[in-house]
């Protein structure tokens, strides 16, 4: 199952892939990677939750996979970029899926993202955390 290619463009001109397996409920997760893991390393479980009508959108991390970003001497990136690529990409899924609903969810640091993501646009259908902590103070 080839999925469909769509490319985000972030406000500062960082572009990236989004790799869509598309759904038959009319759900799709927008998917945040663990930190150093590329959008690839998902291509299974897209697949799975495919075969069972619901869609994956998986983001790629600046400075990862096919982001046109490197970290270097000179370029860098802070949470907040990468909050705003996310909802970039959010805007792009919705853009190609007007009538889906789509969630967010994400494995390891992606998911504490996908918490912060959630907070900041409260019209996604709800969260999905996969093999994540949250950050307690410690009493």
């Amino acid at each position: 199952m080839t999925p469909d290619t769509l490319h985000v463009r972030a406000p500062d001109g960082a572009g990236t892939e989004l790799l869509v397996h598309s759904a038959t409920s009319g759900d799709i997760i927008y998917w945040l990677p663990a930190l150093g893991v590329t959008a690839r390393h998902y291509a299974r479980f897209a697949e799975t939750l495919a075969a069972t009508g619901i869609g994956l959108a998986r983001h790629e991390w600046r400075g990862a996979g096919s982001s046109d970003q490197r970290a270097r001497r000179g370029v860098d990136w802070r949470y907040r970029d990468l909050l705003v690529d996310v909802a970039a990409g959010i805007a792009t899924l919705r853009a190609h899926h007007p009538e889906a609903r789509i969630w967010i969810g994400g494995h390891s640091l992606g998911a504490q993202f996908a918490a912060l993501v959630l907070a900041r646009d409260p019209s996604l259908a709800g969260l999905i955390i996969v093999a994540s902590g949250t950050p307690l103070p410690l009493a």
